[in-house]
């Protein structure tokens, strides 16, 4: 999964391993990890940065733009999906409440320094 998610981090040019791992929440080893297999399967390349070989660059190859939008596109429809099962299953007012209920949790979670989990 993490791999579907970085050829969605790459659709808009080339990043460096350690913004995609802060933008999904994931280590840069799990990032290199999944970068080796998706550069095997030809969907990536990689650099090292010419200034500073700590810092590799990836970007999607032809055959990775076109999982990346294949991926974006299943994660539209699973939205419309979900959205459309809410809308069916439950009133405004409900999801006003359900809505209410999770900003409660998060905000109290973070007065506490946990963040998001």
């Amino acid at each position: 999964m993490v791999g579907l998610h970085i050829l969605s981090g790459l659709e808009n040019g080339q990043r460096k391993g350690i913004d995609l791992a802060e933008d999904l929440n994931v280590t840069r080893g799990g990032i290199y990890r999944a970068a080796q297999s998706l550069e095997q399967l030809g969907l990536i390349t990689s650099q090292h940065a010419a200034d500073n070989k700590k810092n590799r660059y990836y970007a999607l190859t032809d055959d990775g733009q076109i999982i990346a939008r294949i991926h974006d596109r299943m994660h539209h429809e699973m939205n419309d999906q979900l959205f459309a099962t809410l809308e069916a299953q439950f009133s405004e007012a409900d999801l006003a409440t359900v809505l209410r209920f999770l900003q409660t949790v998060s905000g109290f979670k973070q007065d506490f320094g946990q963040g998001e989990d």
